[in-house]
Parts: structure tokens; sequence; C-alpha cells
């Protein structure tokens, strides 16, 4: 595990947060975000979510008591969080 990204989410989840650990974000995790299958996006946000503050916690029950609004936080959130991964392997803050 690498270290921790604290990610503060937006919209309906505003001053809530997860920590996202990067080295899970590969190719995969951003297919399975994109597949409409909530399966897969479960799975995927599984993988990534390390700890956090979410309403219903960061488990795989937790994430699925989230209304749709909440999900789309989630998501948009946890996806800026490897953009400030890929900055920080090319040394820009």
């Amino acid at each position: 595990m690498g270290e921790l990204i604290r990610v503060e989410l937006d919209g309906s989840l505003a001053d809530r947060y997860v920590m996202v650990d990067p080295d899970e974000m590969d190719v995969g995790f951003f297919e399975d975000l994109e597949s409409q299958r909530f399966k897969l996006i479960l799975d995927a946000l599984g993988r990534v979510i390390k700890g956090g503050d979410l309403p219903g916690g960061i488990d795989r029950a937790g994430l699925r008591r989230l209304k749709p609004a909440d999900m789309q936080s989630l998501i948009q959130g946890v996806s800026r969080a490897w953009q400030v991964s890929k900055s920080r392997t090319q040394g820009v803050y």
C-alpha cells in the first residue's frame, strides 16, 4: 500500500472525506467505474478506499447505502485522487 491521499468530497457529500490508495488505481479501476454496473463500481471503490467518514461507513454495505447523488460525488472525488497522485509522481504539487 502506498501513501494514502485524503480526498475532500464535494456535492452531497461536502464536509466528508475518504482516504484513497493511489497504487490501487489502475486502468482496470477506471474501466470498472465506467462500466455502469454497480457491482463492478462497488468492487473498484472498495479496492481504493482505505478510510474515511462516509455516513454509512466505507465497507461494501456502507457504499451500497449511498444515494445516487452521494455515489456520484464519491466517484468524482476518488477520480480526482488520480490527478493528485499523477502530479506527485511528476514532481508537481
